[in-house]
Parts: C-alpha cells; sequence; structure tokens
C-alpha cells in the first residue's frame, strides 16, 4: 500500500463525512423551514383577525359617538333647567 492508497481512502472518509452531514444539514434546514412556514401562517391569521376586529370597531365607534354626542347634549339641557 503506497502513499496513493492512503490518500485516496483518506479523501473518500472525508467525502463520505461531508455527505452524511450536508445531508444532515439539509434535514435540519427542510424542517426549519416548515417551522418558519407555520409561524408565517399563524401571523397572517393574527394580522386578518386584527384587521377584522379594527374594521369592526370602526363599524361599533361612529354610533357610540353618535349616542355620547346625544347624551351630553341631553344633559346639557337637563342641567340648564335645573
Amino acid at each position: 500500500m503506497n502513499a496513493y492508497h492512503i490518500l485516496v481512502i483518506i479523501l473518500s472518509i472525508a467525502l463520505i463525512i461531508f455527505l452524511v452531514l450536508a445531508m444532515v444539514a439539509a434535514g435540519m434546514m427542510i424542517a426549519l423551514l416548515m417551522e418558519a412556514k407555520k409561524v408565517a401562517k399563524k401571523a397572517e391569521n393574527t394580522a386578518e383577525n386584527i384587521e377584522a376586529f379594527s374594521n369592526t370597531l370602526k363599524s361599533v365607534a361612529t354610533p357610540i359617538a353618535f349616542v355620547k354626542i346625544l347624551t351630553s347634549i341631553f344633559n346639557l339641557k337637563k342641567s340648564k333647567k335645573k
């Protein structure tokens, strides 16, 4: 066995180690990307819920403000009568 054979064996082992590490890293990257996709979907759902809630508040806020104005007007008239 000469130096050439030893070098081929060492390089083959290094290549096997690199390929195994690359496959493990690829698997971890895929798992990470799937988790990021789930987080992005939850964030999108949360944003949609907040948007719907703000639209509901907009539709409710106008009548509430109108009622407050009417209440303050009635209170002013009531206080003037006293």
